[in-house]
């Protein structure tokens, strides 16, 4: 029996979804051509070699990087934030109408909560057609390679290479938000749902690397504030907890995935890793 390599499965899983997609540089539909997606005027978006296509026109800067990128996958695989996505997940049943529910992450990173949102909705019945965008070509490259299932985009949300009015639910999960493009690409009458740091979010953590900690906290809360100035009937749940970090490397994934360790000097991060961190709050 003939094998289906990745790309295959990302090509015909870019084919249902490529009515929603349109050219980021002259707002023009697209279509599939051959191994990516062509616009009326001739600009062309080619399939990676692992399935996404990249919208961008030139790279964005990039401070994860692949070791980053990696640590958050495995915190993700060890439960990190499950009981926040359990909690997006029911949103979704709970509001969830007849057909394909289309799906957004806006901001996606390395496409964990995404996949594991995806298959507890399956799990609920739920039909759901899932695409996650992200403006960091790597977060995207390791998403496209882990996750198959989804289609995969780099792109920008000030400028996004989708088509207004067709996603039923968009996701926004611990990333920048852009309200404006949210709106024009909700279907009227969807639901967009956003997850944001709490003032105890990763703490301890703060407390062994992070130069202002007390800014990082009310910046924190204004992102709040600015959800619910900027969408209609919001509401608003608090999650919190604690994630066990009882596991082999566990706390150093913790710090490699955290923008509070990137202006962290060698001394700091050394002191960080060498703590001895039980637990870490969310």
């Amino acid at each position: 029996m003939a094998q289906i390599s990745k790309q295959q499965k990302a090509a015909a899983v870019l084919e249902a979804a490529s009515a929603q997609f349109m050219c980021p540089l002259c707002n023009g539909s697209v279509r599939v051509d051959g191994g990516g997606l062509l616009c009326g005027e001739g600009h062309r978006y080619d399939m990676a070699k692992n399935g996404y296509i990249n919208f961008l026109s030139r790279p964005a800067s990039d401070r994860y990087g692949k070791a980053g990128f990696t640590s958050r996958t495995e915190l993700y695989r060890h439960g990190f934030l499950s009981p926040v996505f359990d909690w997006c997940v029911q949103q979704v049943v709970d509001w969830q109408r007849c057909g394909v529910l289309r799906v957004l992450d806006a901001g996606c990173g390395e496409g964990s909560p995404l996949h594991l949102m995806v298959k507890q909705l399956r799990a609920h019945r739920v039909k759901i057609h899932p695409v996650g965008i992200d403006i960091s070509k790597q977060a995207v490259h390791v998403a496209a390679r882990e996750y198959p299932g989804s289609t995969w985009l780099v792109g920008d949300l000030s400028r996004p290479p989708l088509q207004p009015g067709v996603f039923d639910v968009l996701l926004n999960l611990f990333a920048p938000a852009n309200y404006d493009a949210f709106s024009r690409l909700l279907v009227p009458g969807g639901v967009l749902i956003k997850a944001a740091p709490g003032p105890d979010h990763l703490k301890e953590l703060r407390s062994l690397v992070a130069k202002k900690p007390i800014q990082a906290v009310a910046e924190d809360g204004e992102t709040v504030d600015h959800f619910c100035r900027n969408t209609v009937d919001a509401s608003r749940s608090r999650c919190k907890g604690t994630f066990p970090l009882d596991w082999q490397g566990a706390q150093q994934a913790l710090i490699r995935s955290s923008p509070l360790a990137w202006d962290a000097d060698d001394t700091v991060l050394q002191g960080a890793e060498e703590a001895a961190l039980t637990e870490v709050t969310y």
